[in-house]
């Protein structure tokens, strides 16, 4: 295992981010009360102990990542980066992860645990994460109300609070489904993604100019009863068109650690090998790579270190995997504010100044001219 001796994006000795900003996508369920059902199945939600959280999840991955010239992927090597932290156990469900994820039935001023979320955020913060990516999903109880709730406890949480930025996962049945919910929601978050294998699904998202993330890794939970959980997971395949439109159109692909931490054996590595064949496609085209943990509880969280070696497990370069949790996201989130705002119309046009109707406005323009 080679250690690598490239200087940190953040400076230990201060909690600032330098000079990068760090994203990570997460889901609300993170921040909400367990069901009666998770808690039976998980006991009691855990009162969270940051000291002893960032030892075990953090493992010794801090200062050196995986060598990325090794190919062989096993569960030792994953479990390295995943750490000691045990997979927290979630709800049953029929659907994806989303809907899987542990909230309250019914919403209230007492769904959240005003201490738990502070320690969450306490952990993202010494984290090195300097913005959260809050997902919901469709049909949710989460609120604007909640988000701006989560928002104030996050200052209160840490000397420079994260921010907050809202966004929606979508798992379209298919196209038709997709179509409409982009018409539905886009306007709605900050950051749309659309999560699916099905071939046709991941051309049509890409194509579209409201999509901002693909996620071609769906995952499904079966309840296996006394609180377990079936993961299954297939990849969608990716080829050069997908890659091209995605490209011109200024779409993301983001592959979430999730997956990759519920599943052991020929389930994982046939995930890894699906992925790792895509990574070389995108790559050729310039498409922007986003890794996040994409956790929808708090064992699930991982750090920006153990991303990048993630994503060096995958097949990208140190510097690759560090821009997958900093550059891109940032960029992405600014742009798709500039098309929300008016301020961009479409690729490669955008409003840079107003000019005031006025006469003294024309002429300056005619003297110019």
């Amino acid at each position: 295992m080679a250690e690598h001796s490239s200087p940190p994006l953040f400076d230990s000795s201060s909690s600032r981010p330098l000079p990068r900003r760090s994203f990570d996508f997460v889901f609300s369920s993170l921040f909400e009360k367990q069901s009666s059902a998770a808690s039976s199945a998980s006991g009691s939600v855990p009162s969270l102990e940051l000291g002893s959280a960032l030892d075990s999840a953090s493992g010794s991955a801090s200062g050196s990542v995986i060598d990325s010239t090794s190919c062989s992927v096993s569960d030792s090597v994953i479990d390295s980066i995943s750490g000691s932290v045990p997979a927290f156990a979630h709800g049953s469900s029929s659907g994806s992860a989303l809907d899987s994820a542990p909230c309250s039935a019914a919403r209230s001023d007492a769904s959240f645990n005003a201490e738990m979320c502070k320690s969450v955020f306490s952990l993202l913060h010494a984290f090195h994460f300097s913005d959260l990516i809050l997902f919901k999903s469709v049909g949710s109880d989460f609120s604007d109300s909640d988000f701006s709730l989560l928002k104030s406890m996050s200052a209160d949480a840490t000397r420079s609070a994260q921010t907050l930025h809202s966004g929606l996962e979508l798992v379209p049945a298919s196209v038709s489904d997709l179509a409409s919910q982009l018409q539905k929601y886009r306007k709605k978050v900050d950051f749309l993604a659309v999560r699916s294998a099905d071939e046709k699904i991941i051309r049509t998202a890409a194509e579209s100019a409201h999509v901002d993330l693909i996620n071609p890794v769906s995952i499904f939970q079966k309840d296996k009863g006394a609180g377990g959980f079936s993961l299954n997971v297939s990849v969608g395949p990716i080829n050069h068109i997908v890659a091209k439109i995605a490209a011109d159109n200024h779409i993301a692909f983001g592959f979430d650690f999730y997956p990759f931490l519920q599943t052991r054996g020929l389930k994982r590595s046939r995930i890894f090998s699906g992925v790792m064949e895509m990574i070389p496609v995108l790559q050729k085209y310039d498409v922007p790579i986003i890794l996040f943990s994409g956790a929808p509880a708090v064992y699930d969280l991982r750090g920006m270190y153990e991303l990048i070696a993630f994503g060096q497990l995958l097949g990208l370069s140190e510097a690759d995997a560090k821009k997958a949790v900093t550059d891109f996201p940032q960029k992405i989130i600014e742009e798709r504010r500039k098309i929300l705002s008016g301020k961009k119309l479409s690729n490669g046009v955008e409003i840079v100044e107003f000019m005031n109707n006025n006469s003294d406005g024309f002429e300056k323009l005619d003297n110019d001219i």
